[in-house]
């Protein structure tokens, strides 16, 4: 899958830090103040306890990265996209589904292998998982993250603006899509060649 000098190098970055799921509730509560001290949009603890959360911890105990698997309702994506678009969404909110959310990474490590070892993990922990669907939302104005997720969506539930209320960031245009359990477990082959570059600077 990958070329010799990108293997040793995500080698090299995978001892130095590892994954930790986070249980501990302040081990959450930290998770969702680095969540929004790097992204300015609360994720609250109360949502987060609603599935997985996952942390990227380097060897000397600090938290520079993560995600979000959350696999009961309310979602957060239910809440945002306006009520119309909601009635005819594509997707069943009485269905067994999943949301992929608070996907962060420190500004040092954004156009390093970590990017590709954070992209690889919450892909294959959500392919693993039993929920056939997958809802995952991003700012539509980062080209990045638009040419990555491309290549896992299925189909689009909203684009647009999304104006919420609290400690929400408003999105001047956002992007809410889904996904299948078979699209992410095909997702790692986007890490050849070209692939490679576009998934280090999607986080940059």
């Amino acid at each position: 899958m990958f070329g010799a000098r990108a293997g040793r190098r995500l080698a090299h970055c995978r001892a130095m830090q590892r994954f930790e799921r986070l249980v501990d509730p302040a081990a959450i509560e930290r998770f969702s103040a680095r969540y929004a001290e790097y992204t300015h949009v609360a994720l609250p603890v109360s949502y987060l306890r609603q599935g997985i959360t996952v942390g990227l911890v380097r060897d000397d105990g600090e938290l520079v990265g993560g995600y979000a698997l959350i696999v009961r309702p309310p979602y957060r994506f239910a809440a945002l996209v306006p009520p119309a678009t909601l009635a005819r969404c594509p997707v069943s909110l009485d269905a067994p589904l999943g949301e992929i959310n608070g996907v962060w990474l420190a500004p040092e490590l954004r156009r390093s292998p970590s990017a590709v070892l954070l992209w690889l993990h919450f892909i294959a922990t959500a392919a693993r998982r039993s929920e056939p669907v997958w809802v995952y939302g991003y700012n539509a104005l980062h080209d990045g993250l638009r040419r990555l997720y491309r290549h896992i969506r299925v189909g689009t539930i909203y684009e647009g603006p999304l104006v919420t209320s609290g400690p929400l960031r408003s999105i001047a245009h956002a992007a809410v899509e889904y996904t299948s359990r078979t699209r992410l477990a095909l997702a790692p082959a986007l890490c050849v060649g070209e692939a490679w570059r576009r998934c280090v600077s999607a986080f940059a």
